[in-house]
């Protein structure tokens, strides 16, 4: 099973809650999707993944918007291995990861230009993967904002519906938290774990099914 969670933003709290939940070692993978701290450094990510990574006998993370540049250069966070432009491994599937977002009004840490995200992103993948990135495809339910505008990735979005991974997940935009389809790929926001929103993930005959929960 995989664990999934973004927009930690500092809540250290809720990273000790889902371990009393669950214990150590019970999920296989844990997926953290950015926004680890919120606007912190170096040293409070390594805090909170020190203790959110012991949840899961493997760990993968993305850096979000709101989190120093320096993790971009960052090979691992305790155990998480940084797979920002990345590929890896996960069973049978591959795993590509984009950290940050796109340009917002807000000139947080990690953002990127549209081209940026286009040449961060690899476009030679092929066969069965999953996109693990921060910021949403555009027009979507997982990047619709309170206002009713919109503020995902225009290259995400052509990226997932011309490349089709099996799963897209995805994070930034916290009251988009949610399930949808574009094209024939499944995205997932699992809402803010700040507030205590996760995701869980389990493959059946290779298809996912997903479960959105909340700490109580």
């Amino acid at each position: 099973m995989i664990l999934v969670v973004t927009d930690i933003h500092g809540n250290i709290r809720k990273a000790r809650r889902i371990l009393e939940e669950y214990g150590e070692k019970y999920f296989k993978y844990m997926l953290v999707n950015g926004d680890i701290t919120h606007f912190g450094d170096y040293r409070d990510a390594l805090n909170i993944m020190s203790t959110l990574t012991t949840i899961a006998e493997e760990s993968f993370f993305v850096p979000g918007n709101c989190d120093p540049r320096n993790l971009l250069e960052v090979e691992e966070l305790a155990t998480a291995k940084n797979i920002h432009g990345k590929t890896v491994n996960l069973d049978k599937f591959k795993l590509h990861g984009l950290g940050g977002s796109n340009r917002t009004p807000f000139h947080t840490y990690i953002e990127f230009d549209e081209d940026e995200i286009r040449r961060i992103l690899d476009w030679n993948l092929e066969g069965s993967f999953i996109l693990m990135s921060h910021v949403p495809p555009k027009d979507t339910k997982l990047d619709r904002l309170f206002t009713g505008g919109h503020a995902g990735s225009i290259i995400v979005r052509d990226f997932i519906i011309m490349k089709k991974p099996m799963l897209a997940i995805h994070g930034h935009i916290h009251e988009a938290r949610g399930i949808d389809k574009l094209g024939d790929t499944i995205i997932v926001n699992p809402g803010p774990f700040r507030s205590g929103y996760y995701a869980t993930i389990e493959f059946k005959n290779d298809e996912p099914e997903i479960g959105l929960h909340k700490l109580i």
